[in-house]
């Protein structure tokens, strides 16, 4: 029922299942998102489950609803808990979603039990009727916040019960700080964190939280001195102390904080110091994220790049550590130029100093980095420069690296060179590079778009295979097509005539030459060539139903071959795929009926046939002609149904995901493509020939030719853009965010239109700043269960959408690592 997009069903199966068996992980979750939505009331009355069901059912609803929801939830969750969990948990609730209601604040001062020191002492405190001991300061603490965040009364009357609690403990001082710095009380901010300095000098977090706040106030000598002690600290812990887990996360938050105040380049010496230093103790062991956070705020690319040239030298495998950096990528933002340099030097200078066996390894890893160089300058459009490294590369490289074939045809054609370099390959064929590179480098043109080199290359590739007596349906159909598109039609057709003589059994490649010629819009030629095979092969009637086809777009004998058509669709002893194909839209030649109500309609362009209704069981194909007219809800009722009929009728699936999203019934978008969604089938099919990163696969996945890369790889990449925002857009409007980054990722790289980019850009931003969010907010909520204790501040939440559509930057987000 998912996969047929019906929740009520779904809903009604996951009942069932519940009886017989717990749910968990993503059927629970799927579970209590059906119920939110179209029964919540049923998902408040699970939260009196036992054995944790019932904690797992309002934890959701705290984190997926408001507080209409989540205050009964926990009302019925407590109902087997002792008479105080209550009034604490609701307290907590209300907090989270700043709740102003007298029963927020009720709840407080019953789980408090608010009396005075003489009234506690003088007779014991039940702890299953109100709070007592450790928690209550906790507690304490969270009714303080509440009172500032509803303006319902006087904060510091409870705000510091931690740290009257445990007046020694930083972590009291730095929640009470967080609560100032929220509030705007600045300055008793700045007091609770100089506390916090005082009892851990060593939390690096706090001065990048008091350089902030000097910042704000307009002090920025003591602002630039709290910067430099955080990275004092952070030296510190790379050369004498154990590297925290919260030093990356610190030093992105100062890198941050430096580059967003224009104080980066100043501290520089200060940072580099920091990174050689960690480098020398630990090499490139969880580097990339430091140079992540500071590399692409450099002021230039070429800075960026000597830092790393400057740290490459306090390794001892210089070549190793300098390599991983050579790649295109583009989140360091650096100038590959010198470090490609700086490689070359490396691996030669290797390749010099080693003899035998390490001297081969030495030689072919300096020989990858070359043809690595060149395709770089390449990709840079310095074609000068490559055609003079080309020249200089030693006859040995040429015989070991084939790259460079490929490389010096792309060369050549940027300058209008490319027929030179193939008249030296005619002159000399049996030196030229082999049929197969010949192919790739051809392969590689048709994905920049360049079709005109990539038939150059190709013709002389079939020209010889076919000189060579090579006379293969292959060859002689491609050096064909390459023909036909320059213009010589003479010739094309000529060579195909010869195909059929010469290359398997007689007829054998009839039907292959007049695909060729009706594809390329010839179709009168392909018309001869197939009437020779229906004569050959009279009782065929998939050739019959081909030559009246092309007949009629050839405008030859049209009355005639619409009758052919119509015998053909209406012949029960041919295949009924075949009667669809032949039958679909010959209006005019149609006698009283093809035997089917399907084809019949289909026959008349889909338009009126009698009282034939395309919508009936098993007229798929009348069903998917039919939707492409009608509006959104239309197109999903007719395609579903066809789909419910014919589950591997594949015409159906895009259609049906387009109209689906238009009518927003993502769910249904998702569940129409769900067949392609696993083991990265469809993924695989939408980057087939982009050279991306993800046209990589792995080996439990499937290869290029399966179904799906069939049915997708062949859409142009317009089509395929689509596909992927589509999808990315179903995955975000049903929550799911991780699911529908790549999709939205991959849309945006598969994209040409410069203003659809620009939307696209503006989700992921959007789902970026949305995640982020409902990160802290997690950090943020109550964990609901059995004890009163809490391993976290319970705070109020964060608005999860952005105030406009651009996300907050690093630099406003919390810094620091977690403590």
């Amino acid at each position: 029922y998912e996969l047929a997009g019906s929740p009520e069903d779904e809903l009604r199966v996951l009942e069932a299942v519940k009886q017989y068996q717990a749910l968990s992980g993503r059927t629970q979750n799927r579970y209590f998102e059906l119920l939110l939505a179209r029964n919540p009331q049923r998902l408040v009355q699970l939260s009196s489950e036992p054995s944790g069901r019932g904690d797992a059912a309002v934890n959701f609803i705290v984190a997926h609803a408001d507080a209409a929801l989540a205050l009964p939830a926990v009302a019925t969750r407590g109902a087997s808990e002792a008479p105080v969990w209550r009034p604490a948990y609701t307290a907590l609730v209300g907090l989270y979603f700043a709740n102003s209601s007298a029963q927020i604040q009720g709840a407080f001062r019953t789980a408090l039990a608010e009396a005075s020191i003489g009234e506690r002492l003088a007779r014991p405190v039940d702890r299953k009727q109100s709070l007592a001991g450790d928690v209550w300061f906790y507690y304490g603490s969270r009714y303080g916040e509440y009172l500032g965040v509803t303006k319902k009364g006087d904060p510091e009357d409870y705000l510091p019960a931690e740290l009257e609690h445990t007046p020694t403990r930083a972590a009291a001082y730095f929640t009470t700080a967080l609560y100032y710095e929220d509030a705007g009380d600045l300055n008793r901010a700045v007091s609770d964190y100089q506390h916090v300095a005082d009892l851990d000098s060593g939390r690096i977090d706090v001065h990048n939280r008091l350089a902030g706040i000097y910042w704000k106030q307009k002090h920025p000598d003591e602002a630039s001195s709290e910067w430099r002690r955080a990275l004092q600290l952070l030296k510190v812990q790379v050369t004498t102390e154990k590297t925290q887990e919260t030093f990356w996360g610190d030093f992105a938050a100062t890198v941050s904080n430096l580059a967003s105040h224009q104080l980066l380049t100043q501290l520089q010496p200060e940072i580099s110091e920091i990174l050689h230093d960690y480098v020398k103790r630990n090499g490139s062991y969880r580097l990339q994220p430091l140079l992540e956070s500071l590399l692409p705020r450099m002021e230039s690319p070429g800075a960026a790049s000597a830092l790393l040239l400057d740290l490459s030298a306090d390794t001892a495998e210089k070549l190793s550590f300098l390599r991983q950096y050579a790649g295109a990528d583009t989140r360091l933002k650096l100038d590959r130029e010198p470090i490609f340099q700086r490689l070359l030097g490396l691996a030669q200078d290797a390749a010099q100093k080693s003899e035998g066996v390490a001297h081969e390894y030495a030689q072919q890893e300096f020989e990858s980095l070359q043809v690595q160089w060149l395709q770089y300058l390449l990709e840079k459009k310095q074609f000068d420069r490559v055609r003079s490294e080309l020249a200089s590369l030693p006859q040995s490289t040429w015989q070991r690296k084939a790259e460079l074939v490929s490389i010096q045809l792309k060369v050549a054609a940027q300058a209008g060179g490319l027929d030179a370099i193939l008249d030296g390959y005619r002159a000399d064929v049996d030196h030229a590079p082999s049929a197969e590179l010949l192919r790739k480098a051809a392969t590689e043109f048709q994905q920049t778009g360049d079709q005109q080199s990539a038939r150059k290359v190709l013709e002389f590739v079939f020209t010889r295979e076919i000189d060579q007596h090579n006379l293969t349906a292959a060859n002689m159909l491609g050096l064909a097509e390459i023909r036909i598109q320059s213009g010589d039609l003479e010739s094309g057709v000529a060579l195909l005539r010869r195909m059929t003589l010469v290359v398997g059994n007689p007829f054998e490649t009839q039907d292959a030459a007049a695909a060729l010629l009706v594809r390329t819009g010839h179709p009168a030629q392909g018309a001869t060539f197939l009437d020779e095979l229906v004569k050959a092969v009279p009782w065929n009637a998939q050739y019959r139903g081909r030559l009246a086809q092309a007949q009629v777009a050839a405008g030859e004998n049209v009355d005639a071959a619409r009758k052919q058509l119509a015998a053909i669709a209406s012949d029960r002893y041919v295949a009924y795929e075949d009667r669809v194909a032949f039958g679909d839209g010959i209006s005019g030649a149609v006698p009283g009926s093809l035997g089917s109500g399907e084809l019949d309609f289909l026959a008349q362009g889909g338009g009126s046939a009698g009282n034939v209704n395309p919508d009936q069981p098993f007229f798929f194909f009348a069903r998917v002609k039919a939707a492409r007219t009608l509006p959104a809800k239309e197109r999903v009722r007719l395609l579903r149904a066809a789909l419910e009929d014919n589950p591997s009728g594949e015409a159906a699936r895009v259609p049906l995901l387009k109209a689906a999203s238009e009518a927003g019934d993502y769910h249904l978008s998702i569940a129409a493509m769900k067949p392609y969604l696993s083991a990265g089938n469809l993924e695989n099919a939408l980057n087939a020939n982009l050279g991306t990163e993800d046209e990589t696969q792995a080996e439990d996945q499937p290869s290029p030719g399966d179904d799906t890369s069939r049915l997708f790889a062949r859409l142009p990449l317009k089509e395929r853009a689509e596909i992927s925002r589509e999808l990315g857009t179903a995955f975000q409007n049903i929550k799911s965010l991780t699911q529908a980054l790549p999709y939205l990722q991959r849309a945006y790289r598969l994209e040409t239109d410069a203003g659809l980019k620009a939307q696209i850009n503006k989700q992921v931003q959007q789902i970026r700043f949305t995640q982020r969010r409902q990160a802290a907010n997690r950090a943020r909520q109550p964990e609901i269960h059995s004890d009163l204790e809490q391993q976290h501040v319970v705070r109020p939440r964060l608005p999860e959408q952005a105030a406009s559509s651009a996300p907050r930057t690093v630099a406003q987000l919390p810094k620091g690592g977690a403590r």
